[in-house]
């Protein structure tokens, strides 16, 4: 957010910060800029995704959104039903730890998604879950490939990594999700959900 002076200094920065976004959102422009928000952006998902992702209590989302804490939890609810109905998809997994790699594979499959390998060039994933920091790679190298994946795929990328504080701001403007290390299943399936439905 570019005016600062949106944000209001009562409340935490990460509240305030999300607080003036839903308004903006709510107003129907982005400095005078109509905008539409798609179903993506419902009241729900963007509630769930502050629970699972950003890690806010049910009091912070409540002040975001400007209710009380059941109508929060209710929000929160409404967006995980959202997300719940993952269509078929095949997930790409670049990870190179093994026991992490296993992991991704089996929250995805419980899913209902099929994991493809990088060989199997026939099967275009839909969504790609990458580590960033990857064997024989230095970060950045990482990030790179990560990006190139996703221009030569044409598709969401989830990254799960514990550079999750230093990649949010510039992995956020390339359209990806980051889910820190160590990572909640339920944030990962959360991530999952919102990436691959409408």
């Amino acid at each position: 957010i570019e005016d600062a002076a949106r944000l209001e200094e009562e409340v935490p920065i990460r509240v305030a910060a999300f607080r003036a976004f839903h308004r903006l959102v709510k107003a129907g422009a982005i400095d005078g800029v109509p905008f539409v928000p798609p179903r993506r952006f419902s009241y729900g998902r963007r509630a769930m995704l502050l629970a699972e992702l950003v890690g806010c209590s049910l009091g912070e989302i409540g002040q975001v959104f400007g209710v009380g804490g059941d109508e929060a939890r209710d929000l929160i609810a409404k967006g995980r039903r959202e997300v719940s109905a993952v269509p078929p998809a095949r997930v790409l997994i670049a990870e190179d730890e093994a026991w992490i790699a296993a992991d991704l594979e089996a929250i995805a499959t419980d899913m209902g998604l099929q994991v493809v390998s990088m060989v199997a060039q026939a099967l275009k994933p839909d969504l790609i879950l990458s580590d960033v920091r990857l064997a024989d790679l230095s970060e950045a190298d990482g990030l790179e490939s990560a990006f190139a994946l996703r221009e030569a795929v044409r598709c969401p990328i989830i990254y799960v990594t514990a550079l999750a504080d230093t990649l949010a701001g510039v992995a956020h403007l390339d359209g990806a999700v980051v889910v820190p290390k160590p990572y909640r299943p339920e944030a990962l399936r959360a991530a999952i959900g919102h990436a691959l439905t409408p």
